[in-house]
């Protein structure tokens, strides 16, 4: 591996630590390299703090601070060129004086997009853009966040060997190692998503549990989407300060809320076949800075969101264990797409196991 590309995978590794914090402005990462050697790192920690290049610049060393000239910065995203909650990034580095800058990729949103590498060129400073696919594979739900104004949607769902996500005895379908795995999951996204009957059914908590919340400020927030308004004031998600929550419904399922009113905050979109409009839903919490959302089932709600296209990622846990009589995870059309053989629809890019589990990761075909 390259040096610039061992560096830029550190850069990443710093950005990593911000994940869920940020949004809906991007986690990054940066480091800064003198004499071959990675002597400073950052990463930006929270939305409104320091930005990960006035970090890592804020720890170089004392002693080194008038070498910059001879200094490489590498960040994984474009430095900013304009004043928001902190000031400019490129005027930092520039007044720095650091002598070169390694990009992982350009910044999609339009308040940037080449702006702040066209000042540092400008400023003498010698720009290398990678556009690396690292980088970029980080940076899809900020991308879809600013190109499409939505969140990227991540459907994970634990089926048994015979494509069933419930029986008639209730338990857990996969083993600890997978189920941790979906805690590392969560960590990364902004928001996680459950209908109606399982929020009724499994009565979970939806949050990042210990140990997997190490550094993290703030949790997900806990959406239930539910036309009728139909949920009971006594699920554990309104009843613990592990994190925000929020219910997605209609005019006429906020009407019967309020007479029955849980402790959480109400989102009213239009409704669509019988159900919320999740597009409509997707937009809407686009607008309060959700740039990643997790959907976790029901059968019914991971199906909706498949027929109406909305999936970007689709993460399959597949459990050895046989149920039988039970609730199937697909509908047929799209059961064939994915555990299935015709996989037209979709393209396989990960694949690891997990004790007796096996993680299947699918893209949509042509992304």
């Amino acid at each position: 591996m390259a040096d610039t590309d061992r560096w830029m995978a550190g850069a990443l590794e710093e950005a990593g630590k911000g994940l869920g914090d940020t949004s809906p402005n991007p986690a990054v990462g940066a480091l800064i390299v003198h004499g071959g050697r990675v002597i400073a790192r950052g990463y930006h920690r929270a939305f409104g703090g320091l930005h990960a290049e006035i970090e890592a610049l804020n720890c170089v060393p004392e002693a080194l601070r008038k070498k910059f000239r001879l200094m490489t910065l590498v960040v994984t995203l474009e430095p900013c060129n304009h004043f928001g909650k902190t000031p400019p990034c490129t005027d930092a580095i520039i007044r720095a004086g650091i002598g070169r800058v390694i990009v992982g990729m350009l910044d999609p949103h339009d308040i940037v997009a080449g702006r702040g590498v066209r000042k540092l060129r400008r400023a003498g400073v010698r720009i290398e853009v990678q556009n690396n696919a690292g980088v970029r594979a980080f940076y899809e739900p900020y991308v879809m966040f600013h190109r499409n104004r939505r969140p990227l949607v991540t459907l994970k769902l634990a089926v048994s060997a015979d494509a069933k996500i419930a029986g008639k005895k209730q338990g857990w379908i996969t083993g600890p190692a997978a189920r941790a795995e979906v805690q590392r999951i969560r960590r990364r996204v902004d928001a996680i998503i459950v209908g109606r009957k399982t929020a009724e059914i499994d009565n979970p908590h939806l949050t990042v549990r210990p140990p997997f919340r190490k550094n993290r400020r703030r949790s997900p927030l806990r959406a239930i989407l539910t036309a009728g308004g139909k949920l009971s004031p006594k699920l554990r998600l309104f009843h613990d300060a592990a994190a925000p929550t929020l219910i997605i419904t209609t005019k006429n399922g906020r009407r019967r809320l309020s007479r029955r009113a849980p402790a959480a905050s109400v989102l009213t979109v239009p409704a669509q076949a019988g159900g919320v409009s999740l597009r409509a839903a997707l937009v809407a919490l686009a607008r309060r800075g959700i740039m990643h959302v997790l959907v976790e089932g029901g059968a019914e709600t991971a199906n909706r969101f498949l027929d109406d296209g909305l999936v970007d990622e689709l993460i399959l846990f597949i459990s050895p264990k046989i149920i039988g009589a039970g609730v199937d995870a697909f509908r047929p059309r799209h059961a064939q797409r994915t555990v299935g053989r015709r996989r037209g629809a979709w393209r396989l890019t990960a694949k690891r196991s997990f004790g007796r589990d096996l993680m299947l990761v699918f893209r949509k075909a042509g992304e």
